[in-house]
């Protein structure tokens, strides 16, 4: 078999550019979104095959292509809420939570409230993300919550019929009111653990920092 000239074994055009193919795929609605007439993924985002890469999604395409490129650490968001548009005007580099608190979603809406059912801020300080990554807490909450359970806790020992009467109250026994440096054995301060011995919250609160302190390396 006599086998092709090299020089003339492609025909037809040449391969069309991004840019060509992107402008040639899009259809503008009134708002003059760039809608992608592609393949569409599932979740709404327009995707479009890049020579020597996987596929990609086209809105962060046509802004590789039209505007240059994306600042390392930034997402690209829609500023038109549009996300199989592909309009480099209708697109900004943001970083990931400004994406994410200008979205519609229900991650969205959550990221956008201020406080917890009680009323207490979600600020640096009060807020801590739970063990399942799942969504954020609130430590004062959670700190009465603890507190509340500690109450009862404590109550229950006073009132169990297996811990001798002398031994009931106050909690743990030996008649003290008062932790070793002075604080109260009462109310908030007071933190019984799960073999009915009291312990001493502020006490507590103090030894944690200390180890902080040593784990960060900084002066006790």
């Amino acid at each position: 078999m006599v086998g092709l000239n090299p020089a003339t074994r492609r025909s037809g055009p040449p391969p069309r550019s991004l840019r060509e193919r992107i402008l040639s795929s899009v259809k503008i609605d009134e708002n003059s979104c760039w809608r992608w007439q592609k393949y569409v993924k599932p979740n709404g985002y327009g995707q479009i095959g890049v020579p020597g890469q996987s596929s990609q999604y086209v809105h962060r395409v046509a802004y590789l292509t039209f505007v240059g490129p994306i600042p390392d650490g930034l997402q690209i968001d829609h500023l038109c809420r549009v996300r199989d548009c592909c309009n480099p005007d209708h697109l900004e580099p943001v970083k990931a939570r400004t994406n994410v608190l200008r979205g519609v979603g229900f991650a969205a809406e959550h990221a956008r409230v201020e406080r917890c059912p009680a009323g207490h801020p979600y600020d640096n300080v009060n807020t801590y993300v739970r063990a399942d990554r799942q969504g954020r807490g609130c430590r004062t909450c959670r700190l009465e919550s603890s507190q509340r359970s500690q109450s009862r806790r404590a109550e229950q020992f006073r009132r169990s019929p297996e811990v001798p009467v002398d031994k009931r109250t106050p909690v743990g026994g030996n008649g003290k009111t008062h932790c070793p440096s002075g604080h109260p054995y009462a109310g908030a301060n007071l933190y019984v653990d799960t073999h009915g011995r009291r312990q001493c919250r502020t006490c507590r609160r103090a030894a944690q920092v200390r180890a902080t302190k040593r784990r960060s390396g900084l002066a006790v």
